[in-house]
């Protein structure tokens, strides 16, 4: 159960699928555009930040609208966020600078893009609508932008335990060695660590297996700090510097990331 589970939230925070395919069949891009699209830049400088729309977001979203919310910081743990009293929606083509409240540390924003099809069959009618909500978040502060790099950290450390517990099913429910997962899925921020305290570069992942039942994922910030994983699905013991990340990430209503839905209605 342990192993299922964190391969599962692993998957829901990638927010990627991985086939079961020979290395040499694919070059998998990662990480995607998901929860990283550039709709605003960010003007530092006054008392309040202002997000300034790119010119490329209004022509190309035109007529949709912008979902925004800002967010302040507890100073004594950043890790314990909370949302401050700036937010707001309007059409991409009526947006003016927006304003960040004084306090707010990093800022999300939101573009919501709905299609609908008709189809017709034997007298019935089914109307099929998809959303996709595309999303950015912005550091307005550098306590915000340190937050943020540990949130995307724990993103691609989630990201590297889906790649391993891939293998790990595949491979009978044992882990083969790192050089062996690293060599099968050809990611390029992926490598192996020789060791078990080994370290990852800045902005990589590393991967670490005993070749049996343990697993330890490491991610470098680009301050130096190193997060990880380390878990034991025999023991079903996990530990881990990225907990409060990790419920950040998987949060039914964060912003870290895009999300999808489809609706059908049918009438006849």
């Amino acid at each position: 159960m342990l192993a299922r589970s964190l391969c599962l939230l692993a998957l829901t925070a990638a927010g990627t699928a991985l086939s079961t395919v020979p290395a040499s069949a694919a070059v998998y891009a990662y990480p995607s555009l998901s929860g990283r699209h550039r709709f605003v830049t960010v003007q530092t400088g006054g008392s309040n930040a202002v997000l300034r729309v790119t010119q490329d977001a209004r022509r190309r979203y035109a007529g949709r609208w912008l979902e925004w919310r800002c967010f302040e910081l507890s100073k004594e743990d950043a890790l314990l966020s909370m949302e401050a009293e700036s937010g707001g929606d309007v059409r991409m083509s009526d947006v003016a600078p927006i304003r960040a409240m004084r306090s707010a540390d990093y800022c999300q924003l939101q573009v919501a893009v709905r299609t609908t099809r008709h189809t017709g069959r034997s007298g019935r009618r089914t109307t099929t609508t998809r959303t996709r909500k595309l999303r950015q978040t912005v550091a307005v502060t550098p306590v915000g932008q340190v937050h943020i790099d540990r949130i995307r950290g724990t993103q691609d450390l989630l990201f590297g335990s889906m790649v391993a517990f891939v293998a790990y099913f595949d491979n009978g429910k044992r882990f083969p060695t790192a050089d062996k997962i690293v060599a099968r899925f050809p990611i390029p921020s992926l490598g192996a660590l020789d060791r078990v305290d080994g370290t990852a570069a800045a902005g990589r992942v590393g991967l670490w297996t005993d070749g049996a039942a343990r697993l330890r994922v490491t991610y470098g910030l680009p301050d130096g700090t190193q997060l990880f994983a380390d878990q034991d699905v025999t023991t079903k013991v996990l530990t881990t510097n990225a907990h409060e990340e990790m419920d950040e990430v998987r949060r039914d209503d964060g912003w870290w990331g895009d999300a999808e839905s489809v609706s059908e209605r049918t009438k006849g």
